[in-house]
């Protein structure tokens, strides 16, 4: 990385930024696009994308006219560019949107959580909140896999495994196979280590 380095402050007047750094690639733009240079400061991926994110779990995502697909370390396209968003791949999952709404797709392109959802977030603890259009939360795993269906006000995934949700303003607690721990009983619940604060109006 000092090699590369070096070698950026020689090309300051030919790179205009360098985003970061990850798999051995740094993210670059350059002539007004994105693209990647190696560690040795070879550029391994042409600057022809209009943005980029960075490389992850081999693939990295790159924006052409308009929309997001993935392409390998040789910059070979293994996933069209066709969505309006992506994430990079985590856990061999990236969130996408479409113009039917949000998903999740494997490296192979193949949808796990279909395309169609108002919005998908992934959280700290790897698993993934589901909005649909009416508002209501739900909680895929890390494979995709619903824990609970969309049919909360909120949910929050704890370190505990255990999911704090919300419904008609109250709230109560959830394990990860959907089973109640604690009824939607309480106007106020946190978890503080290995006590629960709760509190009843």
């Amino acid at each position: 990385q000092e090699k590369a380095a070096r070698w950026l402050e020689d090309k300051e007047d030919e790179i205009q930024e360098v985003f970061g750094y990850s798999e051995g690639y740094f993210h670059v733009l350059k002539d007004g696009k994105h693209g990647f240079i190696d560690e040795n400061g070879k550029l391994r991926v042409a600057n022809r994308y209009d943005e980029a994110l960075p490389y992850n779990e081999g693939l990295a995502p790159i924006k052409l006219l308009g929309r997001w697909g993935f392409i390998d370390k040789a910059e070979i396209l293994k996933i069209q560019p066709f969505y309006k968003y992506s994430s990079t791949f985590l856990n061999g999952l990236a969130i996408i949107q479409t113009n039917d709404g949000f998903g999740i797709i494997t490296p192979a392109g193949k949808e796990v959580v279909e395309v169609r959802w108002k919005n998908i977030e992934r959280l700290s603890t790897g698993n993934y909140r589901i909005v649909d259009w009416d508002e209501k939360v739900g909680l895929c795993d890390i494979n995709g896999r619903f824990i609970v269906r969309p049919n909360y006000e909120s949910i929050e995934d704890t370190e505990n495994e255990l999911l704090i949700v919300s419904k008609n303003g109250l709230k109560g607690i959830l394990d990860y196979q959907g089973f109640t721990k604690l009824p939607l009983e309480y106007s106020e619940l946190k978890i503080k280590g290995e006590y629960l604060i709760l509190q009843k109006d």
